[in-house]
């Protein structure tokens, strides 16, 4: 029986040898355990904290961005209208210089028009006009009749005068005395 209770002891300080063992490997592996836990908590606080920093750097490049797009925005709208307004004068110059063109191109065809009209009144008028004269000095003729004649007489001296010698018709003018 001594033999039964040594293996029994045996058995027993074997089994607590073991649970300890055992414990002292759980013991070191949870250990390991916590510092690799650590380790990693640490690492991931780090890349959080890395995160956090790309993300507050991309914020703020986007903002910058923005604020870049709408200054580039102002100036191209700011450009666009000077060149709008630009535009808007030229055409506006344009059109007064076409309509001085075409003021004086109308000027210079009235003119012409009004000049080739009076032209043409002329050509119309003349034989009225000359039939007027004719019929003028035919009534003149007739209130007068003997001033007519004198002036008939007259003008037929006068043809005469120009034909005599120089020294004839001077004596004709003068009254016998």
């Amino acid at each position: 029986m001594e033999i039964v209770i040594g293996i029994i002891i045996g058995l027993a300080i074997g089994f607590f040898v073991g649970k300890l063992m055992e414990a002292k490997s759980a013991g070191e592996e949870k250990t390991q355990l916590v510092a690799k836990a650590q380790v990693l908590a640490a690492n991931i606080e780090q890349i959080k904290l890395h995160h956090a920093s790309e993300v507050q750097s991309m914020k703020s490049q986007m903002e910058n961005e923005r604020l870049y797009a709408a200054k580039l925005r102002a100036e191209s709208d700011q450009q666009w209208a000077q060149k709008l307004e630009s535009l808007k004068q030229e055409m506006q110059r344009m059109t007064i210089e076409q309509q001085k063109v075409a003021a004086e191109q109308l000027a210079a065809k009235q003119s012409a028009l009004q000049e080739n009209n009076r032209l043409q009144m002329d050509e119309l008028l003349k034989p009225i006009k000359e039939q007027f004269a004719d019929f003028k000095k035919s009534v003149e003729e007739s209130k007068n009749p003997e001033r007519g004649e004198q002036e008939g007489t007259a003008e037929h001296l006068r043809g005469n005068d120009e034909t005599l010698p120089a020294g004839t018709a001077a004596g004709c003018n003068e009254p016998e005395g």
